[in-house]
């Protein structure tokens, strides 16, 4: 996964914390105050360098086409323009063996049931509009443009529309998540999607052990506009630029301030075997540089995404630009950043 990005900020995703130091994956990003001179190798997570590549044989997929409703990119100025004179929709941009991604626009007023998840988290990024989520048991947060969240499983929330004009909420979600909605919170049951039955059943929901677990919050777009030369956020509680990780997803923010042109037809990039990529241009634009399709834009809200196995190269190209590197949670640290041979990347 290489990294290059756009908006006011991405984070993917999105959206578990973010893990930034393992990707030595875009174009354009800059060393932080104290990172290695230029040619070093990247720090690990646990100390130390990181190590050189070595040679492998591996099996790389010949089918590294596109599956609906994924595609190379989605504007969400398309998205807007298809849904014209609408306030209530959604619109699926990913649903691949493990995320299942929407834009989702809600009317001003409106509300969701109360509902939670079961055994995995929930991401979003507000992008346009402003929310407020409602939990039981900790404080609200309202989040407006490039506000990201994230929920752990188990934690009833409600999402309300607060500004004068529709929301539009950026949702990541386990693509096997279930949801739950206690009965005790919605007298009328819950209209199932299609495929499904809505039914009442006991829950063994064990919620002591997510006791501990809270929401978080970070809003990129207000960080982003009052440190407009600063290269990564300090996020809570870590305070890096990870902004969400846990057991199925990572989300992470990574900007440049400089911007860099497209670099040589021959940088490729990297691929890999695990899972696809996607990127959500949280600020300013980027390119992605992906195999058989070419250099792919994105604009401030779009959303590109890299098939499992094809090569791809993250170019930031805004100034700034800021892109959200997101998915499933071991591909950081698992040694699958292939590349091709001799690229020294």
């Amino acid at each position: 996964m290489k990294r290059r990005t756009s908006r006011a900020a991405i984070t993917a995703a999105a959206l578990a914390p973010i893990l930034f130091w393992s990707f030595p994956e875009s174009v354009g990003a800059q060393p932080a105050a104290g990172a290695p001179p230029a040619g070093a190798a990247p720090a690990r997570p646990g100390g130390g360098q990181r190590e050189p590549n070595i040679p492998v044989y591996t099996f790389k997929p010949n089918d590294i086409s596109y599956k609906a409703p994924m595609k190379p990119v989605y504007h969400i100025a398309d998205i807007i323009a298809a849904h014209k004179g609408q306030t209530d929709w959604e619109q699926p941009v990913v649903k691949d063996q493990w995320f299942f991604i929407q834009y989702i626009s809600m009317g001003p007023g409106k509300k969701t049931p109360i509902s939670m998840q079961g055994d995995t988290s929930i991401a979003f990024i507000i992008n346009s509009g402003r929310v407020r989520f409602t939990f039981k048991n900790f404080p609200a947060i309202e989040a407006g443009e490039d506000g990201m969240v994230s929920i752990p499983a188990r934690v009833p929330y409600s999402i309300e529309t607060i500004s004068d004009t529709p929301s539009i909420r950026f949702e990541v979600r386990n693509v096997v998540a279930g949801t739950l909605f206690p009965v005790a919170d919605n007298a009328t049951p819950p209209v199932a999607p299609p495929g499904y039955t809505t039914v009442k059943v006991d829950c063994n929901c064990m919620l002591g052990s997510v006791k501990d677990m809270k929401p978080n919050y970070f809003d990129y777009g207000g960080w982003a506009k009052a440190n407009p030369t600063v290269v990564r956020a300090s996020i809570p509680p870590k305070g890096t630029a990870n902004f969400f990780m846990d057991d199925n997803l990572f989300i992470n923010t990574s900007r440049s301030v400089t911007g860099v042109p497209l670099p040589p037809p021959s940088v490729i990039g990297h691929f890999h075997t695990g899972q696809a990529e996607w990127w959500y241009v949280l600020e300013g634009n980027m390119a992605t540089r992906i195999e058989g399709q070419g250099d792919v834009y994105g604009n401030h809200g779009d959303i590109i995404y890299s098939p499992q196995g094809a090569y791809h190269q993250t170019i930031m190209l805004g100034k700034p630009s800021t892109r959200t590197p997101a998915g499933k949670t071991g591909v950081m640290d698992s040694a699958i950043a292939l590349v091709p041979p001799g690229s020294g990347d």
